[in-house]
């Protein structure tokens, strides 16, 4: 696809894939029978996987239900196991670079899936030529979940937000081309006190100091929306 502007939808829950020159592989995450969302605005030179698998009796999917890619050059690959050693599902970036609809099931024993995400060194979705990519797992017995789970109810303004990394040690980054000059970043632990106030790093980026913070989850509330978004973070030292 084409680089384009104009950013529109949101991210969800988490953000969890940091750009590398060399594969980035977490620990599989178990769904535990749930639906986990998903986003990423990524970089150049990404080489990044994630797993994930469920223990219950049947398959797990993953579904986009957003993002754009460089149509010549980045893409997604989907295997059908724990690693990136099992059956090669999928690879591509949709149609024409446009992730949105794209959907493939587990067929494994494990019930697992891995998604890796690699791009070169030229377009990018940070740099602010393609909207994130979003995207929910899950386990094919809840039935098709819908795209947006967020911890308050899903705002309807046209613009798109995105953390970063996810767990974050030192600094948590936020990105989102609806923060205006009078919105408030802010960063909450689970009693709801905030612990953090946003510093604007760009016209379109914010910061949070995480470095003194406990390990722990924790909310990011955005306000300046109609109402107020919040996603989740994760501090990790």
């Amino acid at each position: 696809m084409a680089p384009r502007s104009g950013l529109h939808g949101y991210v969800l829950i988490f953000t969890m894939l940091t750009a590398s020159h060399s594969r980035a592989q977490g620990d599989p995450v178990d769904l535990n029978g749930t639906a986990m969302s998903f986003s990423t605005c990524y970089q150049d030179n990404m080489d990044s996987l994630m797993t994930w698998y469920d223990n219950g009796p049947g398959p797990v999917e993953i579904k986009f239900c957003a993002g754009q890619m460089e149509e010549c050059c980045d893409v997604i690959e989907i295997y059908d196991g724990l690693n990136d050693l099992a059956p090669l599902l999928y690879v591509g970036n949709g149609n024409s670079g446009d992730l949105t609809g794209l959907f493939v099931a587990s067929s494994n024993a494990d019930h697992g899936l891995s998604l890796r995400i690699r791009s070169n060194e030229t377009f990018n979705c940070q740099s602010g030529w393609y909207v994130p990519i979003e995207w929910v797992v899950y386990a094919v017995s809840l039935g098709n979940p819908e795209c947006v789970f967020l911890g308050t109810e899903a705002v309807d303004d046209p613009s798109r937000v995105g953390i970063w990394p996810n767990p974050a040690d030192d600094v948590l980054h936020l990105w989102s081309s609806a923060v205006g000059s009078g919105s408030r970043i802010e960063l909450r632990d689970l009693s709801g006190r905030m612990v953090q106030v946003g510093v604007r790093t760009s016209a379109i980026g914010w910061e949070l100091d995480t470095h003194a913070l406990a390990s722990g989850e924790y909310f990011v509330t955005i306000s300046g929306f109609d109402q107020v978004v919040t996603l989740k973070a994760l501090v990790l030292h």
